[in-house]
């Protein structure tokens, strides 16, 4: 069958990043270009990824997932496994640390950050 050739973009609020691609592979596994830092803001409540399949004239949609962030454990690494919506059976590994400031929103001086790594892909 048909090879994807898949990248991850990641966004939180107005912030985007996108890992490399790594071509022709089911089950892509990133080891660079697929760690990020976002800055977070109050209002900046959703981390969404989208798994897409680069094409010589438009990308295509391989599935995508959501993290609400005001659920995410604080302090402390957290892996996902999800299973990607309009993904038929593929997944997204990555893992995502939220580092709050004390008194998130209060202060402009103090910035809550959230790091993610995106691991692999599964059945693409």
């Amino acid at each position: 069958g048909d090879f994807s050739d898949a990248y991850v973009v990641v966004n939180l609020g107005s912030q985007e990043f996108k890992t490399s691609v790594i071509d022709n592979n089911l089950n892509p596994v990133w080891s660079s270009d697929n760690y990020f830092t976002f800055e977070v803001a109050v209002e900046a409540t959703t981390l969404k990824l989208a798994c897409m399949n680069k094409n010589r004239f438009k990308d295509d949609s391989l599935g995508e997932t959501e993290v609400d962030v005001r659920t995410l454990m604080r302090g402390e690494w957290c892996r996902f496994k999800e299973k990607l919506e309009n993904g038929d059976e593929a997944e997204l590994e990555f893992d995502v640390f939220f580092r709050p400031t004390e008194f998130h929103g209060l202060h402009l001086d103090t910035i809550s950050l959230l790091y993610i790594r995106v691991n692999g892909a599964h059945k693409l």
